[in-house]
């Protein structure tokens, strides 16, 4: 009965995010999808090896880190990684071992003439009016990592979806683009009527990336 919700949200992701990081621009785009960094005890997790993907659940917290990008994220006790590798620019699947959430993040560089700081400026303009009308649930500007002192590496924003606004799914991702003019898109989701119960947990993972 129950489809995987990775599959899904993918889906999602190229439905819904596209008009959050493009829609003030002609520009073709990506399947678009601080620091303001909220303490919330996120763990440190454990340095390891990007595992194949299969159906094993890890025993603890388990930081993955992409070398070439330099970023990392941790992922909770009693997840798995479902398909995809980190080090790629298609990304990877994980999903809560019930199949109740899913995380997924993927990347792509962008035309070195495109705007990414006006392009974050409209997304965050348009997030905040999605607010108004009870689409999103939260919008702020997040920005990541230490490029020189008082320079960001990656400039963003972040948006949690209400049941509204979800599509089916509700989300939180965190959008951004590196010095490279690198897109990425960083996305937690579960079902509307679980979301409540989720939240904390997709919170602490979205709060978990890093860009060194």
């Amino acid at each position: 009965m129950s489809r995987s919700i990775a599959v899904l949200v993918l889906a999602c992701s190229l439905l819904g995010s596209a008009s959050l990081a493009g829609a003030q621009f002609s520009l073709p785009l990506p399947d678009l999808g601080g620091i303001v960094k909220q303490k919330t005890g996120i763990p440190t997790g454990t340095p390891t090896q990007t595992p194949a993907p299969g159906t094993k659940t890890f025993a603890a917290p388990t930081t993955f880190r992409n070398a070439d990008r330099r970023f990392e994220f941790v992922i909770p006790a009693g997840w798995l990684q479902e398909s995809g590798d980190v080090q790629s620019e298609q990304g990877a699947v994980f999903q809560k071992s019930d199949r109740s959430i899913s995380f997924t993040f993927h990347m792509t560089q962008m035309v070195p003439s495109f705007p990414a700081p006006a392009s974050v400026a409209a997304s965050l303009r348009q997030a905040n009016e999605e607010m108004q009308i009870k689409k999103l649930l939260a919008a702020k500007r997040r920005d990541g990592g230490v490029k020189a002192p008082g320079t960001p590496r990656v400039i963003g924003w972040e948006v949690t979806e209400s049941e509204k606004g979800s599509g089916g799914f509700q989300r939180i991702i965190w959008q951004c683009y590196d010095q490279d003019n690198y897109y990425f898109n960083f996305m937690t989701a579960t079902e509307p009527a679980k979301f409540r119960a989720a939240r904390a947990e997709m919170q602490q993972i979205i709060n978990s990336i890093t860009f060194k």
